[in-house]
């Protein structure tokens, strides 16, 4: 939300979706799953709250992939690939893709 120029406090209308599914494959899960967000920033820059020429995002999309083991009792190892794209207000738009991994330990 934003002060409006009167002092007023309004919100910025946003909406999200995600969708996923998992399957058990082998010795682990296999996950992927899809998200997008999208932010109404037009009354925001009208109002001067956000500036039109900043690089402000207002739309966000992520799919990814990932694989989770688990080869030893309290131990998770995972992997994962992603691809994550946004859009600004002005119609800009930038991708990246990002590659991880982790270990977990439940204690």
């Amino acid at each position: 939300g934003y002060l409006d120029g009167q002092g007023q406090a309004q919100t910025i209308e946003a909406s999200g979706a995600a969708l996923g599914f998992s399957l058990e494959t082998g010795p682990g899960t296999l996950n992927l799953a899809y998200g997008l967000a999208v932010a109404d920033l037009d009354d925001a820059i009208a109002d001067g709250a956000v500036s039109p020429i900043a690089p402000t995002d207002d739309r966000w999309e992520t799919v990814f992939i990932n694989y989770m083991w688990s080869p030893i009792a309290n131990v998770t190892y995972g992997i994962e690939a992603g691809y994550h794209q946004s859009e600004t207000a002005r119609g800009e738009s930038g991708d990246a893709v990002r590659l991880q991994g982790m270990v977990m330990y439940q204690f």
